[in-house]
């Protein structure tokens, strides 16, 4: 799959707040086995973060029990 993913939604919150410095931005680099986008210091998006994101999809899509199982579990 081939596409775009947009966290923009994160950038300065959190553990995300370093993107604020674009040259900190700029040290984004594949991580160990290919599956993550990482950042110093820990931080990264792992493949299945970046496939959702790009195909447009939400984890209840592909397993839709998910959002059941959540309310479920916050409830309890």
């Amino acid at each position: 799959m081939e596409g775009e993913a947009n966290f923009s939604a994160f950038a300065s919150q959190g553990v995300f707040a370093p993107w604020r410095e674009y040259g900190f931005f700029l040290q984004a680099a594949i991580g160990e086995h290919g599956r993550t986008l990482t950042w110093p210091g820990g931080l990264d998006f792992c493949v299945d973060a970046l496939w959702l994101e790009v195909a447009g999809k939400r984890p209840e899509d592909l397993v839709p029990n998910l959002g059941k199982e959540r309310a479920a579990y916050a409830q309890a």
